[in-house]
């Protein structure tokens, strides 16, 4: 394991983690006399993770980024919304559906008719994944380097992704506000409807993203994206410093008394 490799070599005062697959090393780290801190995941709203569970007794500070989520860790610290601030515009649009393996084809189809009935005019990059309609309009490749993915939508005016978490979040790293088309059941596109049931909250609790469930709508919101994005902009902020501010005064709390 790198991560123990590093552990033993560096021999850190303390050690930050999120996602799956850390519990035996933080173990072994508090075994080390270390100091830890654990973030639960973002897409994990008021359910717990099986990492989450296993490191919740031993971490010095579990942080938690939904206020639901203090109901199921109770020592959990106060969460803090997602940063965000206004992406520049460019002139084209960018859509990716993942690469979850289910296709997307109603979201492909859409935005490609979109595009050769010049609903949409400017030029259109389409990730497809494993859909299996291939698009007569617009720029597509099925897979994108995560490089890729960070150049078309830095170029994007519009992002419109699936309801990936993932997806989401590089899409509000990059200061933009996605349009999201979560993927559903019922249209085969995944096994269960937790994109819809996530975007739903997102769309209500951070207020910065734009959700479409009924495809018929894509072309609506794509028309409106300007003045509705402009519209929820205003209603951010930044939470960046104060997050990295109470950050400091967790580390600091910790190492209370060890430090002259």
């Amino acid at each position: 394991m790198v991560a123990w490799k590093v552990l033993r070599k560096e021999k850190p005062d303390l050690l930050i983690s999120s996602g799956a697959a850390v519990a035996v090393l933080l173990y072994l780290a508090k075994l080390m006399g270390k100091k830890l801190i654990y973030v639960e995941v973002y897409d994990r709203i008021d359910k717990p993770t099986l990492t989450g569970r296993l490191v919740y007794p031993i971490v010095d500070c579990f942080i938690v980024q939904w206020e639901e989520q203090k109901q199921v860790y109770e020592k959990g610290s106060k969460s803090w919304k997602y940063p965000f601030k206004v992406g520049r515009k460019q002139n084209m649009i960018f859509v990716t559906v993942g690469t979850h393996e289910q296709q997307f084809d109603r979201l492909v189809r859409c935005v490609d008719r979109l595009k050769a009935e010049g609903k949409i005019t400017e030029e259109v990059m389409i990730q497809t994944g494993f859909s299996s309609y291939e698009p007569k309009a617009c720029r597509w490749s099925k897979l994108c380097s995560y490089q890729e993915m960070n150049e078309y939508m830095d170029q994007a005016r519009i992002v419109i992704t699936h309801g990936g978490p993932s997806s989401i979040m590089m899409a509000l790293q990059r200061g933009k506000i996605p349009i999201v088309v979560p993927r559903q059941k019922q249209y085969e596109e995944h096994v269960n409807d937790h994109q819809v049931e996530f975007s739903r909250f997102i769309e209500e609790k951070q207020k910065n993203i734009i959700v479409v469930e009924e495809i018929d709508t894509l072309e609506k919101v794509i028309t409106s994206y300007e003045k509705t994005a402009a519209a929820l902009g205003q209603k951010q902020s930044s939470n960046n410093q104060r997050f990295n501010e109470k950050f400091e005064a967790i580390v600091d709390k910790l190492f209370e008394g060890k430090r002259r």
